[in-house]
């Protein structure tokens, strides 16, 4: 018999703090529009216990990971390599929570280290995961598929590949309440631009809320799945908290459609395994300034663009003024690493960073007939993860892993799966 727990936290909000994610912000948070949380969810099939952790925040790294996991199998019986945490990526959360000591650049949108703070979150992140599993009850587990169309594209290209489809999970008690819920949506956080100084979980963070609210008494986790190349560049009306919440409406909707009954037995089980990548080689300064100002000099023709084009050339400046202050300090390689939590038919696959979404794609393709959700900005940091098709943008300049980076996680996640099968890309 399957037993869930769920829990949630709110995270320390402190007004004033610079917030993380864009460059070109001036000026820290001025208020709180909605709570940040850390939202757990515990399964546990009577033998094995796993872990499932949500925080609203830009991104997590290995370290602060490894720390949290620690803490939590000291005050549980839930094993550290049973514990994933994801972030879910929002750019109106504190900043120096989280490093990316890969590239000391990192700091100009994670802002500059704050131990206090970092100890205070990871202490949160211990809280909600205790609760949940004091909150273990019998479930039944229901699974879905929603189709948000009109909510994110590919932000590099208009007519780029995205995902529009939203699998999740429902936990559901003997008396057919939904204790819990988990989605994966291959999307960026970002209807809220480098103007807003207001806190915020903003589209992920709000789909949870209302989610929330329509299931009262319920915990719904939220996963940012391989969103590397994905946001709401070209759907977003504005950037505006409305325009989040009506987004989020529809991405709410697509989760409370019609979802089926997953078989009785559920093996819970998890599995994690390092990887080591190679990093791509640095590009010359001279060529890094060359392409600065030429992206500076489009940008200032395009007086009449619409914002969207804009923007684009926008985030390439922002990319090679990052690479121009970059400092790998002469590594060659990162190590890191891939998870899947297994609840019965449920794969939950937790990747390192900024997956591209044909990434999701193809695991979801290799998994299958699995119902696999994605995780992405979990467990560690390692920057974007480009296809070896894409050349130009902010995502692929300041991208550091090699091109074939992603298709060593994909295949990595599959052995961990057992799937047997190596990913199609």
């Amino acid at each position: 018999m399957l037993s869930v727990g769920a829990a949630r936290v709110p995270l320390p909000m402190p007004v004033g703090f610079p917030l993380a994610g864009y460059l070109n912000r001036v000026g820290g948070a001025t208020a709180i529009h909605d709570p940040l949380y850390a939202r757990a969810l515990v399964a546990s099939d009577g033998l094995e216990a796993v872990c499932l952790l949500s925080v609203d925040i830009l991104c997590v790294d290995a370290e602060f990971v490894a720390s949290v996991r620690d803490r939590i199998a000291a005050a549980s019986a839930i094993r550290p390599d049973a514990v994933m945490i994801a972030a879910t990526h929002t750019h109106s959360a504190p900043a120096g929570i989280a490093r990316f000591d890969l590239d000391r650049a990192s700091a100009l949108y994670l802002g500059a280290l704050n131990p206090t703070l970092r100890s205070q979150v990871q202490a949160v992140l211990v809280q909600a995961a205790v609760l949940a599993l004091a909150h273990l009850t019998p479930v039944r587990l229901y699974s879905g598929s929603g189709h948000a169309e009109e909510v994110a594209r590919n932000r590099i290209a208009a007519n780029g590949p995205y995902d529009p489809e939203v699998p999740f999970v429902v936990a559901v008690n003997q008396d057919d309440e939904i204790v819990a819920a988990v989605f994966s949506l291959a999307i960026h956080s970002t209807v809220l631009g480098p103007g807003n100084l207001a806190y915020s979980g903003d589209l992920i963070g709000e789909v949870c809320h209302i989610l929330e609210k329509r299931w009262g008494g319920s915990v719904v986790v939220g996963l940012a799945g391989a969103a590397g190349d994905i946001s709401t560049r070209f759907t977003r009306r504005e950037a505006t908290f409305a325009e989040a919440q009506r987004l989020a409406a529809s991405v709410a909707g697509a989760i409370a459609a019609e979802r089926k009954s997953l078989e009785l037995g559920y093996p819970v089980r998890a599995g994690r395994e390092l990887v080591r990548l190679s990093l791509l080689p640095a590009e010359s300064r001279d060529a890094l300034q060359q392409r600065l100002t030429s992206a500076e000099k489009k940008l200032a023709d395009l007086v009449a663009a619409s914002s969207a084009e804009r923007r684009l050339v926008e985030a390439e400046i922002e990319g090679l003024q990052v690479a121009l202050a970059a400092d790998r300090q002469g590594l060659d390689h990162v190590w890191t690493e891939v998870q899947v939590l297994k609840l019965g038919r449920v794969l939950i696959v937790g990747y390192p960073g900024e997956m591209f979404v044909e990434f999701g794609q193809a695991t979801r393709q290799a998994l299958a007939p699995y119902h696999v959700l994605i995780a992405g900005y979990a467990n560690d940091y390692i920057g974007y993860v480009p296809t070896p098709q894409t050349n130009r943008g902010y995502e692929s300049t300041v991208a550091l892993v090699a091109a074939d980076s992603g298709t060593k996680l994909v295949e990595l996640a599959c052995r961990l799966a057992g799937g047997g099968v190596a990913a199609r890309m």
